[in-house]
């Protein structure tokens, strides 16, 4: 119990609901996939309910101060799925200085989504996001930067 006492819980407010989260130690960023659930109405045409108008994001925060760093918007419909950081092997051409070398890994930033559109069921689109972020010396000069994009039939779920 005195080890538990000794936590420090900081509440930070998003204002939209998270949904995954991810920490990139290369970069010092915690990655938060959002969703915000907001009700826009149509007032061009008059109908009696609203529409749900999502504007799903993936939020960066610093690791030790949790400062708002940057973000990432998706597609209007696209939902977020999966977020995870990883190491890629980046493989260069082999030349005559680079024979003996192993293949660089960098991190990357992988998102998965889908996309919700109100008349299907299951989602028949989805996108394999790749996001490299970058560690500046300050908090103005890190952010997150699209390296590939390719869309899928079907949601990326993992």
């Amino acid at each position: 119990i005195d080890d538990i006492q000794k936590l420090h819980i900081t509440t930070l407010k998003l204002g939209m609901s998270p949904r995954r989260v991810a920490y990139d130690a290369s970069s010092g960023l915690i990655c938060v996939g959002c969703i915000d659930g907001g009700i826009a109405s149509n007032r061009s045409n008059i109908r009696s309910h609203s529409e749900i108008s999502m504007g799903n994001c993936v939020r960066f925060f610093d690791d030790t101060t949790f400062n708002d760093v940057d973000r990432f918007d998706l597609d209007d419909f696209e939902t977020i799925q999966a977020l995870e950081s990883v190491h890629l092997r980046i493989n260069f051409e082999l030349n005559e200085t680079s024979k003996n070398d192993q293949a660089a890994t960098e991190p990357f930033l992988l998102i998965g989504t889908a996309y919700c559109y109100p008349e299907e069921d299951e989602p028949t689109l989805g996108r394999i996001i790749v996001l490299k972020c970058s560690r500046g010396n300050d908090a103005l000069s890190r952010k997150a930067t699209q390296v590939a994009s390719v869309q899928v039939k079907g949601g990326v779920f993992s």
